[in-house]
């Protein structure tokens, strides 16, 4: 822009133009989610960088339910002080140099601000005003406007770039004597200074220019010769405070003192006063503002001993503080009156008339006051609020100077007697809707607030009635908890006040869940799955009970219900008799969510084959196994033991003394041990039968024993790193094999890969172990196996490679897995300029076929300078999209590239 010549040759500075910088309003989202009775909130980020009035405004619309929009309105005053000058100076006028730096250090810190967390930062059309604005011309022109009576500033500062220093200069006065003399350089504003007398003078200068607007504060101290110490009050308009002054008298005479006070009156104290001979006296000093300013002037204390000592005095009186807190008390839609005792602003010189206002919109009262000259006045205010509750306010009373006396109100109103009471009962966590009837006997539409107080309470928050209409309310009760309780709803109106309810509600015994019967072999046990719904918008833990324990248990003992979710829990069902059918009542409670009761049945079945008992034992050693036997009956029971099998003898063993009339206590546990030893690699089966005495009752546990060759201690290894394939032909030799069982044909074998918990999940998808013969055919030929290893990561883990012949016999043979640290992806130059910040974008593509949760971080030993956005996220499937080139933004300091 260019700066046209005003009158007298002065340049006028054009305003800034507002499009150099960002939109000042932000919001840090664009789609918002809000369920029935919730409330969002939704953060607004406010940053302006020119003065004056600003707005916004916000839509929020949905497709079924409308649009409605909130207006956002700013103002922006003054910018915060860039700078701060304090100067001690004589007591007479002169020009004092101020040097301002060319770099505005709160708009740069604002611009850092907006780009590390203002939502709009993540507009580039918006962002890229801050990154990619256009420098600055080297030299800047600045009007100049300064806040003070006693001070003159030139018209038009030019801040430069790189300016240069002030210089001394050396001549020769006029008495022949060399001086020095202070060339200003640039940057400089020259303050004249014209002060009333010794005091403290602040004052601020407003710079603006095309591209900024600066504060810049400064505070000149002048002091006389004569001058000893400087004194600062600040109270409230109309306050009293007092600082003492000790006068020490060490002399053997008594000392006299005569006190003289130079600038405004606040300031008073005794005009003379004495001090005993050795003995000390204190002055006190009275700050006593009339009204709200700043005051300066000068105490000089002279003494009968021809000693002086001057006091510069500065005070400050603030907004007058509330006369008295009025708290009053009445019920809605009833008048109350109460008198208020008011003060003369102008004490005993004339009377007052004051204009009366209050910001509460439920009091009345005369507009104006009198007061008599020196005296009090009274006003008496009127109150009648139209519904209940607690209202603050204040009432102010205004002199034609501007001077005003004001006190803060605080009404307590009581809601006005109910219109009658209303009963709901409903058992819990069911719903009970009560419609209540109002009428509008207005011309005009009403449109009432609905508050509503009670527990497991539903309904609108405002409703409209229209012209002289009769509306139904419909007001929904559907409690969580069982038992009585009290509430109420009010319907209020700024026209037709406040009309409520009292409730007497009741929450009913829950309707108890009616689970299926479950029927399960004695000695065995069954299960089923039960569901709770979470009726509240918040977290809750269920404690969950069982009336019969031994036939009924549950798992977890304690439930965690998301807010407003579901989750499950296992009722398990042991009988403990036979056909008769066992109940219980299973509860799940919370004393915020009130509880379920489930009728839980089941019925115990005759015993038949139980549950294998499987064992791997060592081909050429021995193994022993165990049965558990419970017994499922309230009585003893008394059972024979028997081992059939049709492997050769030998094989299997019972290793009990005693086999026949072996008694089991109610409830009691039988152990059965057993010996194995295989004498060929294949299954071996047998079946162990515990059964009654009187033989009705028979439980039959199958057992499979089988062989497994000795190790051979080999390990077979597999090295490679991180995000490589190794491939590789695994070749194992099952040793002890014997294909006579197949016919001396071929017979099916199964391979499976056993890693530990730790890695299971990454080695099922980075290690693939595929048969490279379907069967086996040869009891020397060794079995191939294409291997493939491709790990994602670094990782070291011991597995076991098993393979099972399917008549029996397995080997097993350890492998190990090493894969060391990926080797680097590539290098990320990045260039910026001291005290800016430069980006480098860089794009991975997902390994994995679906969607991943991924993290990004620097190492320890990396410089902090470094950081990375976003530090994890989710990475999508797929290839990246096409790569971005770096980027380097202006502007801003203390950070590196992201």
């Amino acid at each position: 822009k260019k700066v046209d010549k005003g009158a007298g040759g002065k340049k006028k500075v054009p305003k800034i133009d507002k499009g150099l910088y960002p939109d000042s309003f932000g919001i840090d989202r664009k789609t918002i989610r809000c369920k029935k009775g919730d409330r969002v909130t939704l953060n607004v980020s406010y940053l302006p960088f020119t003065m004056g009035a600003q707005n916004a405004r916000i839509t929020f619309e949905d497709a079924t339910y409308g649009k409605f929009v909130y207006e956002l309105n700013g103002h922006a005053d003054y910018p915060a002080s860039m700078m701060s000058s304090k100067q001690q100076v004589d007591v007479k006028a002169g020009p004092h140099n101020i040097v301002v730096p060319y770099v505005n250090a709160p708009l740069e810190q604002a611009k850092r601000a907006f780009l590390e967390r203002h939502p709009l930062s993540k507009v580039k059309e918006q962002a890229d005003k801050i990154r990619n604005a256009q420098p600055w011309p080297k030299s800047v022109d600045y009007s100049t406007a300064i806040h003070s009576n006693y001070m003159v500033v030139q018209p038009v500062l030019s801040l430069i770039q790189n300016p240069s220093k002030a210089k001394k200069e050396q001549s020769t006065g006029a008495d022949g004597k060399p001086h020095d003399t202070m060339t200003p350089g640039d940057n400089t504003m020259v303050v004249n200074l014209n002060p009333r007398g010794a005091g403290v003078y602040p004052a601020k200068v407003v710079l603006a220019s095309p591209f900024d607007v600066r504060v810049v504060d400064m505070e000149f101290t002048a002091e006389s010769k004569e001058t000893n110490a400087s004194l600062e009050f600040e109270c409230s308009a109309r306050q009293l405070i007092v600082q003492e002054i000790p006068l020490v008298n060490g002399s053997l005479k008594a000392m006299s003192v005569s006190s003289k006070f130079e600038g405004d009156q606040p300031f008073t104290g005794p005009r003379d006063l004495v001090v005993p001979a050795g003995a000390t006296v204190n002055y006190p000093l009275s700050f006593k503002p009339g009204w709200v300013g700043e005051y300066a002037g000068v105490l000089t204390l002279a003494t009968s001993t021809n000693e002086s000592n001057a006091y510069a005095l500065k005070g400050v009186a603030d907004e007058p503080l509330a006369e008295d807190h009025v708290v009053i008390h009445c019920q809605a839609r009833k008048k109350t009156t109460h008198r208020f005792q008011v003060p003369n602003v102008f004490g005993a010189e004339k009377a007052a008339t004051y204009n009366v206002f209050s910001d509460l919109s439920c009091v009345s009262g005369t507009p104006q006051c009198m007061v008599k000259a020196g005296g009090h006045g009274y006003f008496e205010l009127t109150v009648s609020p139209p519904s209940g509750g607690v209202l603050h306010g204040s009432l102010t009373f205004t002199a034609p100077n501007g001077h005003y006396v004001w006190f803060t109100v605080e009404v307590h109103a009581t809601a006005p007697p109910h219109e009658d009471v209303l009963k709901l009962e409903v058992p819990v966590r069911q719903a009970v809707t009560m419609q209540i009837t109002l009428s509008n006997p207005l011309p005009t539409p009403v449109r009432f607030h609905v508050k509503l107080d009670g527990h497991g309470l539903l309904g609108a928050t405002d409703f409209t009635a229209g012209a002289q209409e009769s509306v139904t309310y419909d007001l929904v009760y559907s409690p969580l908890l069982v038992g009585p309780e009290s509430g109420s709803v009010s319907f209020v109106s700024t026209s037709l006040g406040e009309f409520w309810y009292k409730l007497d509600m009741r929450g009913l015994e829950p309707e108890v869940v009616d689970v299926p019967e479950m029927t399960a072999m004695v000695g065995t046990r069954t299960s089923t799955i039960l569901s709770v719904d979470n009726p509240v918008g918040e977290e809750v833990i269920l404690h969950l009970a069982s009336s019969n324990p031994r036939n009924f248990s549950f798992s977890p003992a304690h439930l965690l219900l998301p807010p407003f979710g579901s989750a499950k829990f296992n009722v398990e069902y042991i009988p403990s008799s036979l056909g008769e059918v066992e109940t219980g009542i299973v509860t799940a409670s919370n004393p915020s969510a009130g509880a379920w009761t489930f009728d839980v049945r089941g019925k115990g079945s005759e015993p038949t084959l139980m549950d294998a008992v499987e064992l791997f034992v060592t081909m050429g050693q021995g193994g022993s196994g165990l049965v558990n036997f419970t017994n499922p009956f309230k009585v003893p029971v008394t059972l024979n033991v028997e081992l059939q099998t049709a492997e050769p003898a030998g094989v299997f063993a019972l290793m009990v003394k005693r086999t026949a009339g072996v008694s089991v206590p109610a409830f009691g546990q039988l152990q059965v041990p057993f010996a194995f030893q295989p004498e060929r690699m294949s299954r071996h089966e047998a079946l162990l039968v515990l059964a009654s005495e009187d033989g009705k009752l028979a439980w039959k546990y199958p057992i499979k024993g089988v062989a497994e060759a000795a190790p051979t201690g080999a390990v077979f290894r597999f090295e490679t790193r991180a995000r490589r394939r190794l491939e590789k032909i695994l070749e194992v030799k099952l040793a002890g094999l014997n294909l006579s069982g197949a016919g001396g044909k071929e017979e099916q074998y199964t391979h499976e890969v056993v890693a530990p918990a730790a890695e299971r999940a990454h080695l099922r998808r980075a290690l693939s172990v595929k048969p490279m013969q379907a069967a086996l055919t040869s009891a020397t030929e060794p079995l191939r196996f294409a291997v493939v290893f491709q790990p994602q990561r670094a990782v070291s883990c011991l597995c076991d490679f098993i393979i099972s012949k399917a008549s029996g016999g397995r080997w097993r043979f350890e492998v190990q897995l090493e894969a060391s640290e990926p080797d680097f992806d590539g290098t990320i130059q990045v260039e910026a300029l001291v005290n800016t910040v430069s980006e480098a974008v860089f794009l991975l593509a997902n390994p994995e076929p679906h969607s991943s949760n991924f993290t990004a971080y620097f190492t320890p030993d990396s410089p902090e300078e470094f950081r990375v956005s976003p530090g994890s996220g989710i990475m999508p499937a797929g290839p990246p999209p096409a790569p971005i080139s770096p980027r380097r933004g202006g502007g801003g300091g203390g950070g590196g590239g992201d």
